[in-house]
């Protein structure tokens, strides 16, 4: 295989459409940018866009029938780019004859401990099934990228935990960059157009000279909403003209709406759009604000963020304002391109915005720096170390007799052979039923197919058995070891 050869599959697990989530935006950018230099396949589940640019986009089908799919698309690329695998699912042969890139734009681990922090109804068995799926796709990729510096540093540990930055992934270059680079996330390379009045003198209560501060986030556990709703609420007090607007319909805003409306701010200085809106509109509201607020708790997430809406806000000229504690706050204090406020410190992003209100030359500035700035994140432009791989690919190494890593492969395997065996186990069984003979399945979790999962989901605990001979907990997210 030559690089002007090589075919290139990239694989996203978020659908791709209208409603576009940061994942499939960013696997869809991925495939414009590759697509001009080699044949490129965007897999994602159910809908496949018909006017992909210059790629093919390849809807999925449900989860439980993908599998076979997947793996015909994997069979007909050399080079797979996903965030995740089905890797126990996919032939061992048939992934070491591929290079495997893996995203790990998001640090999903510590994401999850902070979605589960006082949440009711958890699954005890949710972390040691993401550990167990992060161990397998370093062990398993040949090449890595991630979306910042924090999270590189992170990830490179990890990596070397598992024996993959060896002697000879040192000795390509000696910042560990032929293992994993950043490739931050993206903005289009040109400016975007207005085209519609959406928000000042449209809006009922939001005036043309009125100060819009957007929020443009989907609910998640470690933001802080609350924050710009007190802010404001000072604000209104003093008779500054603020007005923020919740730009993302999600029912997980009720708790937000429901401490505006406590506070007598819903509809008149705090507004939440109604209906989702794909990226073109979203655009339209974005061009109409005075600034983007992008806010998070005090929380380890946010060591290794990388907020994208702030990036959206330096490219459309916005000033952004956001908490401290990650990159883009970073980024953003080193070139003076936005405001940094403490994390849930509401009385200092009050005094932020009125001093950007007071100050709209200062305003000026800071947009035309960030403008700058957002340039420099064009697609085009951070997805180089991408395209570099992809046009001189090298299998991965791993550190020799290391026993984790070795171990983790043999156990894949194992898991491998007892998925095929089980399927087909299950098809035998089916098939003798229906013509007649003894249904050897019955009860349902009787059959030699449901045995032999059963048996998966031990293989899985097994290596989390502890010198002592103390039992571990149960992890089989279908059913209980026998």
């Amino acid at each position: 295989m030559t690089a002007s050869t090589a075919r290139v599959l990239i694989i996203t697990d978020e659908p791709i459409g209208p409603f576009t989530s940061e994942a499939s935006m960013r696997a869809w950018e991925f495939a414009r940018i590759l697509a001009r230099e080699f044949p490129t396949t965007l897999a994602a589940p159910g809908y496949a866009p018909p006017d992909a640019p210059g790629f093919a986009c390849v809807g999925l089908p449900p989860a439980g029938e993908s599998i076979a799919a997947l793996i015909d698309l994997i069979a007909a690329h050399e080079i797979i780019i996903a965030r995740t695998l089905p890797l126990a699912e996919i032939p061992a042969e048939m992934v070491a004859t591929k290079y495997l890139i893996i995203d790990l734009a998001h640090v999903w681990v510590i994401e999850g401990l902070q979605a589960h922090q006082g949440a009711e109804g958890i699954d005890e068995g949710w972390l040691a099934r993401d550990l167990t799926a992060m161990s397998d796709l370093l062990a398993a990729g040949d090449f890595f990228i991630c979306v910042g510096e924090a999270q590189r540093a992170f990830w490179l540990g990890a990596l070397a935990q598992a024996g993959r930055l060896t002697e000879t992934v040192y000795g390509r270059a000696d910042d560990g960059r032929a293992l994993i680079d950043v490739v931050p996330f993206g903005v289009p390379p040109m400016p975007p157009q207005k085209r519609a009045k959406v928000l000042k003198g449209v809006v009922p209560g939001i005036e043309a000279n009125d100060f819009v501060a957007l929020w443009n986030a989907e609910p998640r556990p470690w933001l802080d909403p609350f924050a710009l709703i007190h802010a404001v609420a000072r604000l209104r007090d003093v008779d500054y003209p603020i007005r923020a607007y919740f730009l993302n319909d999600h029912p997980d805003n009720a708790v937000v709406r429901r401490r505006s409306d406590e506070l007598n701010l819903t509809g008149t200085h705090v507004f939440f759009h109604e209906g989702r809106l794909g990226r073109g509109e979203q655009i339209e509201f974005l061009l109409e604000a005075d600034a983007v607020i992008s806010l998070h708790l005090r929380t380890l997430e946010a060591r290794f963020a990388f907020r994208a809406p702030a990036l959206d806000a330096l490219w459309a000229g916005i000033v952004p304002v956001v908490s401290d504690g990650d990159a883009t706050a970073e980024l953003l204090r080193g070139y003076d391109a936005g405001r940094v406020v403490p994390p849930g410190d509401d009385a200092a992003l009050a005094l932020t915005l009125a001093n950007l209100i007071d100050n709209p030359y200062e305003r000026r500035l800071l947009a035309g720096r960030g403008h700058t700035i957002g340039q420099s994140f064009a697609w085009e432009t951070v997805t180089a170390p991408l395209l570099a791989f992809c046009h001189q690919p090298v299998k991965g190494t791993r550190v020799p007799g290391f026993v984790t890593a070795d171990l983790r492969e043999r156990v894949n395997e194992l898991e491998r052979t007892l998925y095929a065996t089980s399927t087909y186990a299950e098809r035998l069984e089916r098939e003798l039923a229906e013509r007649g003979g003894p249904n050897l399945a019955a009860p349902a979790d009787r059959g030699m197919g449901a045995r032999l999962r059963r048996a998966m989901g031990g293989i899985r605990q097994a290596p989390s058995r502890t010198p002592t001979g103390d039992e571990p907990p149960n992890n089989s997210p279908d059913e209980p070891t026998p």
